[in-house]
């Protein structure tokens, strides 16, 4: 793995400690490179506890506070909570009556098909 210093990048032939991301370690996985690990930090873990933080805080100023000061950090709340609730896929419902337009559509999406 290489390291970065004041001179540059150095690739060293012995043991030592840093810091990598993912990437390089799957990198290195595949340069057959020995890897062992001390510690590892899961940052889905440490983002989700950051926001639940931020939520609850939040929702604490909300409660004590009045006008528009509350109205902002009511605003930040929604913001942020419907943020997680938008699903990018949208369905669309159509009748079909081409048989190639039919079998393009079958082929290139996610079909759910409702008899009536």
């Amino acid at each position: 793995m290489p390291i970065k210093t004041k001179l540059g990048l150095i690739l060293p032939n012995v043991s030592y400690e840093g810091t990598w991301t993912s990437v390089e370690l799957q990198y290195a996985k595949n340069k057959v490179i020995i890897l062992k690990f001390l510690k590892v930090i899961n940052l889905t873990k440490l983002i989700m506890f950051f926001i639940t933080t931020l939520i609850n805080d939040h929702y604490k100023k909300k409660d004590q506070l009045k006008g528009s000061q509350r109205q902002i950090v009511k605003s930040l709340l929604n913001n942020l909570l419907g943020g997680f609730a938008i699903n990018f896929v949208k369905p669309i419902t159509q009748i079909v009556k081409n048989k190639e337009r039919l079998n393009y559509i079958l082929a290139t999406r996610e079909v759910n098909l409702t008899k009536q």
